[in-house]
């Protein structure tokens, strides 16, 4: 008779003493704070003014390179694209072109040949603590409406009074943030626009790190409003929008890992005006124009015809 082979003995348990537990507990609590800070540190970094480099052949014909202050004292570095062959006597309508986060001006100089070929004088400027300008911390907005308003107030200098925006992530909540101080603004364009800091900060912990901001917004938040001087509860487009008092084209990408579309048609309802909204198949957090230049100009050139 042949016996049978006793089973193997089951593995050992590891068991983790309690002070192994409570430093992974305490781990699974700093981490995401951690986590947060580089955040944070990413999204606010200090920044001092540098030279841009760029191909001047990449310049609308007419463009002079300039440079304005902000309504709270910065110097901001510029180009002003005049249409060639416009009277004096009649400036033609001007457009503001607002660059995103930790771009600069270049980043809507696409735009600018566009706009130029259409017969709009252009302003592209860079942004407090962007590219040449002064400034050492952004604030993704907030502080950025003075560079903004003196932007205005300097093509108004100039002689121009039909003046329209365009803004692209930071720069469209800079629009947004500034409606209600910018009663003269003739029509905007907001892409890829965030609704509140709340609702961004999420965004960039799930895209990151994969986890909602939750966990950490508490403790964190406070320590951004702080750090670029926010006043509790006001780094929020989606309530600024409410006060346009123009036209307003909201653009994003459909697959914005950033902005949800839902987020998008929200920022959409809150504005009281005239309005239209397109979001780009299969698009994420990208430059709009330069994914379909074609369409993008066609879509601009229907809105400002109605």
């Amino acid at each position: 008779m042949t016996s049978l082979a006793a089973p193997p003995p089951p593995p050992p348990k590891i068991r983790l003493r309690w002070r192994t537990r409570f430093v992974l507990f305490l781990l699974g609590l700093v981490l995401p704070y951690f986590a947060a800070q580089v955040v944070v540190a990413h999204v606010f970094k200090q920044r001092s003014a540098r030279p841009i480099a760029f191909d001047p052949n990449q310049l609308p014909p007419g463009t002079e390179a300039v440079s304005f202050n902000s309504t709270d004292g910065l110097r901001l570095s510029a180009w002003y694209c005049s249409p060639l062959n416009s009277p004096a006597s009649a400036p033609p309508h001007a457009v503001i072109l607002v660059h995103g986060h930790f771009g600069d001006r270049r980043q809507m100089l696409p735009r600018a040949r566009m706009l130029h070929r259409l017969g709009y004088a252009v302003l592209l400027y860079d942004a407090r603590a962007h590219g040449e300008s002064d400034g050492t911390r952004t604030s993704i907005g907030y502080h950025e409406k003075h560079d903004l308003l003196g932007a205005f107030a300097y093509l108004r200098s100039r002689g121009h009074t039909d003046i329209g925006a365009i803004g692209m992530s930071m720069g469209a909540a800079t629009l947004a943030l500034a409606a209600e101080d910018l009663p003269v603004m003739r029509w905007a364009v907001l892409e890829s626009c965030y609704s509140s800091l709340e609702e961004t900060f999420d965004g960039r912990c799930r895209s990151y790190f994969g986890f909602p901001s939750w966990l950490i917004a508490p403790g964190v938040l406070p320590i951004a409003r702080q750090l670029v001087d926010l006043p509790s509860n006001l780094l929020t487009p989606i309530e600024a929008a409410k006060q346009f008092r123009c036209p307003v084209l909201v653009l994003s990408g459909a697959n914005d890992p950033f902005i949800t579309p839902a987020q998008t048609q929200a920022l959409y309802n809150a504005i009281p005006t005239r309005k239209a909204m397109h979001l780009t198949p299969n698009a994420g957090h990208v430059d709009l124009h330069s994914r379909e230049p074609d369409a993008y100009e066609t879509r601009l050139v229907t809105f400002l015809k109605q």
